[in-house]
C-alpha cells in the first residue's frame, strides 16, 4: 500500500486497514506532533500556492508515521491535483477509497450490531465527510459511537461505528 501498488484487493484493504490495529505503532488517540502544521493546511490557514509542495512532503511524512491517517490521504490526494500530478493523486485516491471500502464493508451502520468498524474516530468524521454528511450530535452507546443526524436531513437519523478495536488501547 505504502509503494502505491493499485491491484490490492478488497480483501487486502480490510487486512492492512484493521489489522494495523495488532501492530505496536497503532494507537488510537495518538495525534501527530506536526498536528498543528497540518491544520494550517486543512484549513487553509496563510496557506498558498508556494506552500502546496512543502504540504505534499508533510503529509507524506504523515503517512510514513501512521499509514492509515485517511484525512491525511485524502489532503494529500487534493494536493497532488493542485499540482497536477494526476498520477499520484490517483494511487493516493485508490488507496485512500480502498480503505474507505474496508470501512463500508464492515458493516451498514444502522445499529450498533451491524456498525461501521474503525480503527480512529477520525475515519468517522472522513467518512462522513466523504459523503457530505452534517452531524448534529455524538454519543457513546456500549460499543458504539452513535451520530444523530438532523431529523428528516436524510434517510437515516444516523450512524453506527463500531469503537471496540480502541478498547485496551487506549493508555498504550
Amino acid at each position: 500500500m505504502q509503494q502505491n501498488d493499485t491491484l490490492l484487493t478488497g480483501s487486502q484493504y480490510r487486512h492492512l486497514y484493521f489489522g494495523y490495529t495488532f501492530q505496536k505503532g497503532y494507537k488510537p488517540y495518538k495525534t501527530s506532533n506536526r498536528a498543528e502544521e497540518m491544520t494550517k493546511y486543512y484549513r487553509g490557514e496563510g496557506i498558498t500556492e508556494k506552500d502546496v509542495p512543502a504540504g505534499i512532503k508533510l503529509f507524506r511524512e504523515i503517512l510514513e508515521e501512521n499509514p492509515f491517517d485517511l484525512r491525511a490521504m485524502n489532503y494529500l490526494v487534493y494536493m497532488y491535483r493542485l499540482v497536477k500530478d494526476e498520477n499520484m493523486a490517483q494511487k493516493t485516491a485508490c488507496n485512500f477509497h480502498g480503505l474507505l471500502g474496508a470501512i463500508l464493508a464492515s458493516g451498514d451502520g444502522m445499529k450498533c450490531e451491524t456498525a461501521f468498524h474503525v480503527i480512529s474516530v477520525t475515519d468517522e468524521y472522513v467518512l462522513l465527510n466523504t459523503f457530505q454528511m452534517a452531524m448534529k450530535s455524538q454519543s457513546i452507546t456500549g460499543k458504539c459511537d452513535y451520530i444523530v443526524f438532523e431529523k428528516d436531513q436524510y434517510k437515516v437519523p444516523g450512524l453506527y461505528f463500531d469503537i471496540s478495536r480502541f478498547y485496551g488501547k487506549i493508555l498504550d
